[in-house]
């Protein structure tokens, strides 16, 4: 495990400081922090930190007088940071040399999207712009602890699709930063969960109980036993390639996310998610609370055991049925209508096909199935069509929501 060095001259750590310490520990570096006070340990609750050492300055050298130059000269091979340097991932390899007295450089960089400058610092071999960010306000300070502090769980349902979910939802949450410990995969048998296990060595693979059988159960079974009151959980399905904003850019979803649950909060919902449809010409830069249908590739939900439990055993449109009864339960569902996850639907290898047993013994129950969802809701809520073949899928039945329905 590498060190990061630091020098930190008041007796008391400021917030900033201790957001962008606690950042250098999550990308899984030791620190060492060079202080003038013999104090400072005992000030500072964040130093109790096993992989946080507190050294004086005379330990490095007789004087108290010392540039944060001469520190990094005094060393040979050490990466030295400012303590107001946000990491947001691990800094690359032989960047540094620490003879240099210009190792740190400021660059002034435009974000065009929020329409606020902020500042990085880029090392000057490395010329780049999205490692770490100077923290120059509260507005980055609160956009940064968002992101860093991220307190949600990810739950990925997954059936014999181990090494297809590694290369794909799991590859995407990594190329996103979504921390280890937030990532959670479902799984319904020991084979599958020896087999998880094997290769996902860093996160967490949960073994559901026999008698949850089925993507609905499974949900359902997150959702009421597994998860804890007040938790806010993200499902993802697991074959999701990215999730587009649009015709350019991917969405950031640790930061989409921290903003998803304060809408839902804002508006009092439990419940929502986005959209499936990849075609830019119907995104919509907005949010809805009607009853329009959030896929099940991306769902986030607020766990508040107070209120009615929901549970359905259905294999195939139980993304339907929990848009409908959360939309029942709650008088409203939480869509963002500008960004859609990339998926194959119907895929024949692994999941819902796998376990029906077939592509067709898996459409022959659809029939069923919305049949028993238009009887529980109401046609004025939910109807059935035939959609046509397509890149996607299959030719098979499906349904539509009510976008004006009330309750």
């Amino acid at each position: 495990m590498k060190t990061i060095t630091t020098f930190y001259d008041n007796e008391i750590l400021d917030k900033y400081s201790c957001l962008c310490i606690d950042s250098w520990l999550e990308n899984n570096y030791n620190v060492i922090i060079y202080v003038k006070f013999n104090n400072f340990k005992i000030n500072n609750p964040l130093c109790t930190d096993v992989r946080i050492s507190v050294m004086e300055i005379s330990d490095l050298c007789n004087s108290y007088k010392i540039s944060k130059n001469e520190l990094i000269k005094e060393k040979d091979g050490i990466i030295y940071l400012d303590t107001n340097i946000f990491l947001y991932k691990t800094l690359p390899i032989g960047s540094y040399n620490n003879k240099d007295s210009s190792v740190i450089s400021q660059l002034k960089y435009s974000d065009k999207k929020n329409s606020e400058e902020t500042i990085f610092f880029p090392i000057d071999d490395l010329g780049s712009k999205d490692i770490y960010e100077k923290i120059n306000n509260d507005i980055i300070f609160k956009k940064l602890k968002n992101y860093y502090k991220f307190n949600y769980k990810i739950c990925i349902p997954s059936y014999r699709r181990a090494s297809f979910c590694y290369m794909n939802t799991y590859r995407m949450l990594k190329t996103n930063n979504i921390p280890s410990k937030s990532i959670n995969i479902f799984v319904s048998d020991m084979e599958d969960y020896l087999e998880y296990k094997e290769l996902y060595t860093d996160i967490n693979v949960v073994l559901i109980p026999d008698k949850y059988k089925g993507i609905g159960a499974v949900r359902s079974y997150i959702t009421n036993s597994w998860a804890n009151d007040k938790d806010e959980i993200v499902f993802i399905d697991d074959d999701i390639e990215y999730i587009k904003e649009n015709e350019i850019e991917r969405l950031n979803i640790k930061t989409f996310i921290p903003e998803f649950f304060n809408r839902l909060h804002e508006t009092g919902l439990y419940f929502g998610g986005l959209q499936l449809c990849a075609n830019t010409y119907f995104f919509k830069n907005n949010w809805t609370t009607t009853l329009k249908y959030c896929s099940g590739a991306f769902q986030c939900i607020r766990i508040n055991k107070d209120r009615q439990e929901l549970f359905t055993s259905y294999r195939h449109y139980e993304d339907y049925w929990f848009n409908l009864a959360y939309f029942h339960r709650d008088g409203g569902i939480l869509r963002y209508n500008n960004a859609s996850p990339i998926t194959k639907n119907y895929n024949i290898h692994g999941g819902i096909c796998e376990e029906c047993g077939s592509l067709s013994e898996r459409l022959k129950d659809c029939d069923i199935v919305a049949d028993e969802i238009i009887k529980e809701f109401g046609r004025d809520a939910v109807k059935k069509y035939h959609k046509k073949k397509s890149a996607r899928g299959p030719a098979c039945l499906n349904l539509r929501l009510n976008w004006f329905y009330k309750i």
